[in-house]
């Protein structure tokens, strides 16, 4: 019952027009190649529904960015990373990592999602009962990934900007079914975010790994 439950749940982020600017901002200039940030949001879990609304913009500082030869972020320094989960910590808050191809239709990578999975499977389960996840950001539309406790069982239904007249970009796929994250090799982990980031004094050393 508890994953048919999950199953439907959906997630909507929220986010006001003059924040969703400086997002944009950021990670639509592709002069050094991608950029990438994250949301701090507060969580409204109404009975269908988890509601983010986004309070604070992290980007990625160019110094703790890893790109590929053709420009895509591969991953993030450890420091970086360990700053935003202790954020979330800090206010009970959903970290969501903010991206964009430069593609009106966006779709997530073979990368995207491999990193996806090292990643947020753990997050998750540090930030719980938050929920965390991934935003793929293209032009009046969006592509979201989102995981609760571990499992990515949160379908992403819409971004929504606010301003005087409300703005709505509606996801352009349907959520995924609950999957539990299956264990990685420590090496390709360490690619992606830090091995020793710990969830405060709610878990004594919880590593990412």
């Amino acid at each position: 019952a508890e994953e048919s439950t999950a199953e439907r749940r959906q997630l909507d982020l929220r986010i006001t027009a003059g924040l969703f600017s400086q997002v944009r901002t950021h990670v639509e200039d592709f002069t050094r190649g991608e950029e990438a940030g994250f949301l701090i949001c507060g969580v409204n879990r109404l009975d269908e529904t988890e509601v983010l609304l986004a309070r604070e913009w992290v980007p990625v500082p160019e110094n703790a960015l890893y790109r590929n030869t053709s420009g895509s972020v591969l991953s993030w320094s450890a420091e970086f990373n360990s700053s935003v989960i202790e954020r979330a910590l800090t206010t009970g808050a959903a970290p969501v990592l903010v991206h964009s191809h430069g593609s009106p239709r966006p779709t997530f990578s073979d990368d995207d999602r491999l990193n996806e999975r090292m990643l947020f499977g753990t997050i998750s389960r540090l930030v719980s009962p938050a929920p965390a996840g991934t935003l793929l950001l293209g032009d009046g539309a969006a592509d979201g990934s989102f995981w609760l406790d571990g499992q990515n069982c949160l379908r992403f239904r819409r971004l929504v900007i606010l301003a005087d007249t409300i703005e709505t970009w509606a996801s352009v796929v349907s959520g995924p079914q609950c999957t539990v994250p299956r264990s990685r090799l420590s090496r390709q982990n360490a690619a992606i975010g830090p091995a020793r980031d710990r969830k405060s004094t709610r878990l004594n050393s919880s590593h990412i790994t």
